[in-house]
């Protein structure tokens, strides 16, 4: 497809930083989005962190997992909390606009996915001092 010439060119970076900051919300975005870039940096010495934001309900060759299941044992993997108290309607909103995606949400009858999703990060919160939580998994390569 030939580039619309009224679009601005992109600037082209060559410099390599320090640290980067890489977030991702699937466990294999960040490699297809930008591990050739990453793999660059890293290799120069630049320290690049990684955070996956996702509560792990999918992406695993065991089928006998349900993703309650895979959720759970996935708990004790995300070592960064976050407060979303302010950001946990639009997140729910967000979610409603991509039902089709994912018809039904699993969300048992008579229930709502805004209720299954506050109810995750109320548990997620308990101990911290905010009402919702979201957990994530932060990774750091360094050379």
């Amino acid at each position: 497809m030939p580039r619309d010439e009224t679009l601005p060119k992109l600037e082209i970076v060559t410099e390599i930083p320090d640290k980067a900051l890489v977030i991702f919300a699937h466990p294999d975005d960040a490699e297809i989005g930008s591990g050739g870039v990453v793999a660059k940096w890293a290799a120069a010495g630049c320290e690049v962190t990684y955070v996956l934001c996702t509560n792990g309900a999918a992406g695993t060759a065991d089928r006998a997992l349900t993703p309650a299941a895979l959720t759970r044992k996935r708990a004790d993997e995300p070592d960064v909390i976050v407060d979303v108290t302010d950001s946990i309607d639009r997140q729910i909103a967000g979610l409603i606009r991509h039902e089709s995606q994912v018809p039904g949400f699993n969300v048992p009858e008579g229930h709502t996915i805004g209720e299954r999703v506050k109810k995750n990060a109320a548990e997620h919160a308990e101990g911290y001092g905010f009402q919702y939580g979201a957990v994530f998994r932060r990774l750091t390569a360094r050379r």
